[in-house]
């Protein structure tokens, strides 16, 4: 099958004019979901290394070495999942590396090859993904890095595939000032139950669009980088679902404020706010500067990774359970307030 590529790569060198790829090029058609990373503004912060350090060196260490790149290198990340008629193909996606010209491809790495497809080095790596479409790795342009499904990347480089663009209602929830992270997507039932299922367990609605994203907020103190964590839940309309998951996480949290093994995070749970307007809920915490967030965050990925629908009634009878202004987020090729 890559043979195909190979030789319609060589007739599209031949007859056409070399094309000019960038980040933006890669974003496949019709996303229905994104996550991205400004690691430049997180190190800038002072975020970064903190977290590095308290929770995740070893994870990032292994991340490093997998990639053959280091994080450091790395300005923004942005991430897709390639769907097919509104459900997941395999394990095609694309991830989008924009950074230093240290950025580079993992070409003569053990289990590598490399091919020429019209004027790019394509690395695929050959035990990673489906058998039949693995991952492939290509630097369109010097700070730019692309890893993802063959055939999700190589008609990109044919000049087959134009760059998508997400729905008005997710690139809504994408816009903002100051995010350092993010992540929109809209849900399936199958994708809901997979995301937020371990939090709310089967009895609730679920939304058909979700954001999270790590926010440096605006305060009256220019000195200090108010760090905000939000969540936005969005059901169709006339949907119960805003109320019902509003009450489910205020009595899941009077819940955890009364666990025997989790009063120690009372700060958290303070920083919480919850409010719904209209079809969608808002939850809001409050991190505090780099310092307190980076703590904050520790505290809560524990309680993530073991998380469990809430259920007041373990609480109740003594149960345990294993338990300069902000810059606006670009989408790739594209800055800060800018139309693509």
């Amino acid at each position: 099958m890559f043979s195909k590529f190979l030789i319609a790569g060589t007739l599209a060198s031949l007859g056409c004019a070399q094309q000019s790829l960038d980040a933006r090029s890669f974003v496949p058609p019709e996303p229905r979901g994104e996550v991205y990373l400004d690691l430049e503004a997180i190190r800038a912060i002072g975020l970064w290394d903190r977290v590095r350090r308290t929770l995740a060196d070893n994870l990032l260490i292994r991340v490093e070495h997998e990639i053959g790149f280091g994080l450091a290198e790395v300005d923004e990340l942005w991430a897709y999942p390639a769907l097919a008629n509104g459900q997941a193909h395999g394990n095609r996606s694309v991830v989008i590396f924009k950074g230093t010209e240290e950025l580079l491809t993992q070409s003569g790495r053990v289990g590598t090859r490399t091919d020429r497809v019209g004027q790019y080095d394509v690395v695929t790596w050959e035990d990673t993904w489906e058998p039949g479409d693995p991952g492939v790795w290509v630097a369109p342009v010097e700070g730019v890095l692309v890893f993802g499904s063959r055939d999700c990347v190589l008609p990109v480089l044919l000049g087959q595939q134009q760059p998508g663009l997400m729905p008005a209602d997710l690139r809504s929830l994408a816009d903002g000032r100051g995010i350092l992270f993010h992540y929109v997507a809209e849900l399936t039932e199958a994708e809901g139950r997979s995301l937020l299922g371990p939090l709310v367990g089967e009895q609730l609605e679920l939304p058909k669009l979700l954001m999270i994203r790590l926010r440096d907020a605006a305060t009256d103190d220019a000195e200090v980088n108010e760090l905000q964590l939000e969540a936005l839940m969005r059901w169709p309309v006339d949907s119960t679902g805003p109320a019902a998951m509003n009450k489910h996480l205020t009595d899941g949290i009077a819940t955890l404020r009364e666990h025997p093994r989790l009063g120690g995070m009372s700060r958290l749970w303070d920083a919480m706010s919850f409010a719904v307007e209209g079809q969608e809920l808002h939850v809001r915490i409050g991190l505090g500067d780099a310092r307190q967030a980076s703590s904050m965050i520790g505290g809560l990925f524990p309680f993530m990774m073991v998380a469990r629908p809430i259920e007041p009634q373990a609480a109740e009878d003594g149960e345990s359970r294993e338990t300069e202004p902000p810059k606006p987020v670009a989408e790739p090729g594209r800055r800060g307030g800018e139309d693509a």
